[in-house]
């Protein structure tokens, strides 16, 4: 039915393979049969009639007539050489305008509505109810043959200015969104979309497959996003028959959309692409429920009913508290902590030439969609491009970048190592152009590439020391890092460094252009103990502006916890412009700006300092900051290792992510708000994922958390954590991936908050595809009052755990 804020999405994590079910929570549309008989018809060619057919050994046979019988449905069907000008023999994709909206579609649908013959067209006779129920076929059911899984074009093609013959990505979503004009127009039928069943292995090739799944999967997911009726439905005939493990089905209560083995061709074919019975029964036994379902929501008039999340033990949310991602008090279109579906975990490589990715390495992180092209394979497309350490510079550790490939990601429950698969590099560590007398350097790193240019992008990277104020910190370089052509750096315009030169990353081109035009980059730094602010500060600003100056002057602020004096390195701050929940020993090491549809959010993920915090050192000695200047009264004497690293401490810590409203930003890039004015409207606890979310001074481990990279196409999160492999030898870092696995709409198209990008593939239903979905315009965080404070919940899993392997509900 028609995707809406009411529909809400199972998580479900399952051993070995990474998988995500996507379910509608259901309450009043259970799928019970019709009370009274229902005409159906389906438009269909010879798989359509086996699939129909009673059980028989002359030819595949589903027995999905006789299923539908006995739910109480009247089956007629077309055929080829059926209806005015033949009609029924055109059922391809390109073919439905045709149908439901072409010059003659007023005689085409008068025939299709009134018909009832079977036209078995020699595909094999099946049962039906003894009596015709009076008036006009009510469900039409249409569907396309294997031959339209055989696509062209590419997975993240969005459709097509009009509609064409081709068999294309492009056309094929150009055409089914032409559809949904008519079908609007007609709420008094309920139209089932089938999706064309796959291709036997030697008819197609990997990338044409991997595009039906990508179609399929957006035909799912996305087609129906902000329709506004509830006369529409899909069916997955072709995941259904990928893999005897694969599902599109009622199961516990809810629609589940499974991937269990990652294929895209015929797991049931005969001689040929046509399915066998085996495939057809399944598919039979899977539908039929939910046609019911669909037939109870539309004759109801039911939409997906909001599903309460029990309430936490408390009402005061707090950090450490585990609670749900704030349900209906959050306005329309945010993502939420239970919306990311945890994927499992890749190891990094091993170093080289003392350059490895332990201690700090993962300081600047960035994902770049066409690094690796064998990627799609396994489902992960693309590179990361990653700082690493430098264990033989005692000042600049974090000067180096290597670009790696993407592993599958691997759920350890047992949080092993071992059993994950590790990345290699494509790129080996390079120098492009950090300092190397950056005293406990900050880096931050992002690929990005305008929309008028061509060619691979650039990247844009910065860099920060711990003590600093005015300097140059920001540069870009070619993506060959062994031949880099650094250009920069630059001054960050009229900013102190302490809030300008950590993470860096894309902000999405509809929200830049509504709010910040020619700003597509943002820039921002967290330093501990205030110096920054009492909160993450965040920029965007456009990179090509003012840099023959050497200063980038197009700098707008988005957020920061106090007020920039003119030339002073510290912010100024007070308890008036602080995050809720500050700690000055609060870690914020990474940020990206998430989209999933017209769904969007701003996070940063570091690690958050949790009860009472001083200067000084990890055994709780206090060090006043004057005991560093000579003449000073007498200070606490430093205590021996692994206690004598200075800083700030805190009682515990947590990893975490924080999530923004975009809307709020953009409140602030107008004036509208103070630059202090926005707060996080949830957190999320990433304990249950991270493999050593431990302080270790021996280990020279004080901050769990490095940077975060985002794959937009495919709505995946990448994630470091740092020093969690091999602990206690030599130490890398884990990179932990999230799949947005939700979008979301609130119906406002015009307020500019949302990716264009609306992927369809999800590399768990099918890890082959690196697409995206429709360019989406469309924005919309909503404009209601959001809480106070944030509110926490576990990571991942419908707002589970990590490792749940029972379902648990979030909203959506």
């Amino acid at each position: 039915m028609a995707n809406t804020n009411k529909k809400t999405v199972l998580g479900v994590i399952i051993t070995a393979v990474s998988i995500i079910l996507f379910a509608e929570a259901l309450f009043a549309s259970d799928p019970v049969p019709p009370a009274e008989p229902v005409k159906l018809i389906f438009i269909h060619h010879s798989t359509g009639g086996n699939w129909l057919a009673d059980p028989s050994n002359d030819n595949p046979s589903g027995g999905l007539g006789i299923a539908l019988r006995d739910a109480g449905y009247f089956v007629s069907a077309t055929n080829y050489g059926w209806g005015p000008d033949d009609i029924g023999s055109r059922t391809d994709i390109p073919n439905w305008p045709e149908w439901f909206t072409g010059s003659n579609s007023a005689a085409i649908l008068n025939a299709l509505y009134s018909e009832n013959g079977q036209n078995f067209g020699g595909h094999g006779y099946w049962s039906r109810l003894s009596t015709e129920p009076d008036g006009e076929n009510e469900i039409i059911m249409f569907k396309s043959c294997f031959p339209n899984s055989d696509l062209y074009g590419s997975p993240d093609d969005p459709p097509a200015a009009d509609v064409s013959d081709a068999f294309t990505v492009a056309n094929a979503k150009a055409v089914y969104m032409r559809l949904l004009t008519f079908f609007q127009s007609s709420p008094d039928k309920l139209f089932i979309a089938i999706t064309a069943p796959p291709l036997l292995v030697g008819d197609t090739d990997p990338h044409r497959s991997a595009n039906a799944r990508a179609f399929n999967d957006w035909l799912v997911f996305d087609w129906l996003d902000g329709y506004p009726l509830n006369n529409v439905a899909v069916f997955d005939y072709f995941n259904v028959l990928t893999a005897r493990e694969n599902h599109h089905r009622w199961i516990d209560g809810a629609v589940s959309h499974e991937v269990r083995t990652l294929s895209n061709t015929s797991a049931y074919p005969t001689g040929d692409s046509h399915p066998n019975s085996d495939g057809h029964r399944k598919a039979t036994a899977e539908f039929v429920p939910l046609l019911n379902h669909y037939y109870q929501l539309w004759k109801t008039g039911d939409t997906q009913p909001d599903t309460d999340i029990p309430p936490s033990d408390t009402d005061d949310p707090k950090p450490g508290d585990n609670q749900d991602s704030g349900g209906d008090t959050l306005p329309a279109g945010l993502i939420r902590p239970s919306d990311l579906q945890y994927k499992g975990a890749f190891r990094l490589p091993a170093g080289t030439d003392g350059v490895t990715f332990g201690y700090t390495a993962g300081e600047g992180m960035t994902f770049f969609p066409e690094g690796d092209i064998s990627g799609s394979e396994d489902g992960y497309p693309g590179s990361l491009f990653v700082f690493g350490f430098d264990s033989g510079n005692t000042i600049n550790r974090n000067r180096y970048l290597a670009e790696i490939t993407i592993p599958a990601a691997i759920i350890s429950e047992g949080k092993s190592p071992s059993e994950l698969n590790t990345a290699s590099f494509i790129q080996p560590f390079s120098d492009i152009g950090v300092p190397a007398d950056l005293e406990l350097a900050r880096t931050g790193v992002a690929w990005f590439r305008p929309p008028e240019m061509s060619g691979p992008g650039k990247l844009h990277y910065c860099f920060g020391r711990h003590f600093q104020s005015f300097e140059p910190s920001h540069a870009m370089c070619e993506m060959t890092l062994s031949n880099p052509g650094v250009q920069g750096p630059w001054i960050f315009g009229d900013y102190t460094n302490y809030v300008t030169n950590d993470y860096l990353f894309e902000i999405p081109k509809p929200w830049a252009d509504a709010h910040a035009p020619g700003r597509f980059l943002a820039s921002g730094r967290f330093r501990e103990g205030g110096w920054s602010g009492r909160g993450p500060a965040l920029f965007a600003y456009n990179p090509s502006s003012g840099r023959e100056s050497g200063v980038v002057d197009s700098v707008v602020p988005l957020l920061l916890y106090g007020v920039q004096q003119p030339g002073v390195p510290e912010i100024a701050s007070d308890a008036t412009m602080e995050m809720t929940d500050y700690n000055p020993a609060d870690d914020w090491s990474g940020g990206e700006w998430l989209t999933a549809g017209d769904g969007g959010a701003v996070i940063f993920l570091g690690t958050r300092a949790l009860g009472n915090s001083w200067y000084g050192f990890a055994n709780g000695v206090e060090w006043d900051f004057d005991c560093a200047e000579p003449d000073t009264p007498p200070c606490p004497q430093i205590p021996p290792w692994p206690n004598n690293d200075r800083g700030w401490w805190a009682d515990s810590y947590r990893p975490v992510i924080i999530f923004y409203n975009p809307e709020d930003l953009a409140d602030v890039a107008a004036g509208e708000k103070a630059a202090y004015d926005p707060q996080p409207y949830a957190s999320m606890n990433l304990d249950d994922c991270f493999f050593d979310p431990e302080v270790a001074p021996a280990r020279y481990k004080r901050h769990f958390t490095g940077a975060a990279a985002f794959d937009r196409n495919n709505r995946l999160l990448y994630i470091f954590e740092r020093m969690a492999d091999g602990i206690g030898g030599d130490e890398n870092g884990l990179i932990h991936v999230f799949r947005i696995a939700v979008t979301h709409s609130d119906n406002d198209p015009d307020d500019g908050d949302a990716d264009d990008n609306d992927p369809a593939q999800d590399p768990d239903d099918e890890p082959d595809a690196d697409e995206t979905d429709t360019p989406d315009q469309n924005g919309g965080n909503g404009d209601e009052e959001q809480p106070s404070d944030p509110v926490e919940t576990d990571s991942g899993g419908g707002g589970g755990g990590c490792f749940i392997s029972t379902p648990l509900f979030g909203h959506n």
